[in-house]
């Protein structure tokens, strides 16, 4: 008979163990804040340091461009977690030489070194602090859910990324389209045309991001966590090309500044948020 009640007993461990409740022992919800960061090659930080700053452009120097985050987190089986993640970034925007401006008016055509042209004729070299505000719905998917409990282990991750991008105009350098001599080349009302940009608009954007991570548990209420992750925005093949064709044509001079200005905000986001090495650590919370 004791034979008969072992067996049953056992029976019933197996059965606890494998309906066991999804999440570290029993615990689903965890919260986290981190960092991501990437090697920054072509873009300018907020501080203006690194390639493409202002006003001199420099390529050679080196620097990194990192965000920060928080996100919530619950386990919804043994091997998959839902996330929703704040993430804030302030970067540089370099737009070297354009927007090209015009003022038509035909009663002050003036030849420039490169033109005849109907009105005035100014570069722009522009500088802007870039701040972007991302949320993020992603599922992590975790291996081995035999051997691992959500959120302990290997995971790949998936979903997608909203971005509200604004930029605040720091500087500017503009070469002035009437000859030199006129006013020692200073502005004035009369001669100094607007950059037709409006950097004031909240620029919207739709990615989405997969990536591969690793999270561990240490005394059992900590969380430490490594991802590589990369992020991809399909504005950024946009039809610009198209759009800036038609206000060229048109002679909608300023709509193409803004067009342009547009354009290189979604690139700059890209480059920002494209491939990232992540660092997190949080809490089990229930």
């Amino acid at each position: 008979m004791s034979r008969y009640y072992l067996l049953f007993l056992c029976f019933l461990c197996a059965r606890t163990s494998f309906s066991q409740i999804p999440g570290y022992q029993g615990k689903r919800f965890f919260a986290e804040v981190g960092t991501s960061f990437w090697f920054n090659s072509f873009n300018p930080r907020a501080n203006n340091q690194g390639p493409q700053r202002f006003p001199d452009d420099n390529p050679r120097e080196f620097t990194l461009q990192e965000h920060y985050f928080l996100n919530l987190n619950y386990a919804l089986s043994r091997k998959l977690v839902f996330s929703v993640e704040y993430e804030y970034s302030k970067t540089g925007l370099h737009v070297r030489n354009n927007p090209d401006v015009y003022n038509h008016n035909p009663d002050r055509g003036v030849l420039t070194p490169s033109r005849l042209i109907d009105g005035l004729f100014d570069q722009h070299n522009l500088f802007y602090n870039l701040y972007a505000h991302k949320i993020n719905f992603s599922s992590s998917h975790y291996f081995k859910p035999n051997a691992n409990l959500a959120p302990l282990g290997w995971y790949v991750k998936w979903g997608l990324d909203v971005v509200l991008a604004k930029g605040v105009l720091l500087d500017q350098k503009v070469t002035y389209g009437h000859d030199a001599t006129f006013n020692e080349n200073k502005p004035s009302k009369e001669f100094t045309n607007p950059t037709g940009v409006d950097s004031e608009q909240l620029i919207f954007m739709l990615g989405a991001h997969g990536g591969l991570g690793y999270r561990t548990v240490i005394a059992n209420r900590i969380t430490l966590s490594t991802e590589v992750k990369m992020t991809l925005f399909p504005q950024i093949f946009d039809t610009a090309g198209i759009k800036l064709l038609e206000a060229e044509r048109e002679g909608r001079y300023a709509d193409r500044n803004n067009i342009s200005y547009v354009s290189r905000v979604h690139q700059r986001v890209q480059a920002h948020y494209y491939l990232n090495i992540v660092i997190g650590i949080g809490v089990l919370i229930f």
